[in-house]
């Protein structure tokens, strides 16, 4: 895994992160 710039870290958490948030937005919508 190539880690050198300190922000694709906080790119990669949004990324991963970003599913859930949907769902959670989802469930609290419906």
């Amino acid at each position: 895994m190539l880690d050198r710039n300190p922000r694709a870290m906080p790119l990669r958490f949004h990324l991963l992160q970003l599913p859930s948030t949907i769902s959670e937005y989802s469930r609290s919508g419906n």
